[in-house]
């Protein structure tokens, strides 16, 4: 059994002094929800329970105040926890509880994406960026059909765009160029062969 010999507040967090000489740093609510006091004794399995309240409740705040920048997947909020040192079990909790509010929520974060990113990116391009930002295939996938109707209205306001960029170029050459784009930015190629009325004899290849 260890006793606490001292509680002294810091700055931000409330310092535990056991008769060991270890020195526990906690938050305030730490303390508070575990009734902690001046004298009272602790077994490791005590301990072990404070520190493990503790970094649950520092995990929740380090991810609530990233979230305080913009929506987020699950997977970027896990990936920024466990660079601030987080463990499993504390990361665990804070995604638990913030998506039990719905302030983590894969499904809106891709279908806010997909809207948000219709008139820049084909389907194709919108799933495999939320594939990155670690949504699952099947959440992406759907998200990026969602917006397939607008496609075709994004893609003709691309090309005229780059219709105006490639002016200078002889005619073969500008579809091209304006193919190419619109092939990197992830738009079908049904749809950039339709618009730009050129097939797999003029060369244009999926």
């Amino acid at each position: 059994m260890k006793k606490i010999l001292l509680i002294r507040k810091a700055k931000i967090y409330i310092h535990v002094e056991l008769d060991d000489g270890a020195k526990l740093v906690l938050k305030e609510d730490t303390v508070a929800k575990h009734m902690l006091y001046k004298g009272m004794m602790l077994d490791d399995e005590k301990i072990t329970e404070i520190l493990s309240d503790d970094g649950k409740q520092r995990a929740l705040e380090k991810a609530a105040n990233y979230l305080g920048y913009g929506m987020k997947t699950t997977k970027q909020v896990k990936d920024k926890l466990k660079e601030k040192g987080a463990d499993e079990e504390s990361i665990d909790y804070a995604i638990e509880k913030l998506s039990e509010y719905r302030y983590i929520d894969d499904n809106e974060y891709a279908r806010l994406y997909a809207q948000q990113n219709a008139k820049k990116y084909g389907v194709k391009m919108i799933e495999n960026k939320l594939r990155q930002k670690g949504v699952s295939a099947n959440i992406a996938k759907e998200a990026a059909k969602s917006v397939a109707n607008s496609q075709e209205e994004a893609a003709k306001a691309l090309l005229e765009k780059l219709s105006r960029k490639y002016a200078g170029l002889d005619e073969h050459k500008k579809k091209q160029k304006m193919y190419e784009a619109l092939m990197r930015k992830g738009f079908e190629w049904g749809k950039v062969s339709h618009l730009l009325k050129v097939d797999y004899d003029d060369g244009f290849e999926e």
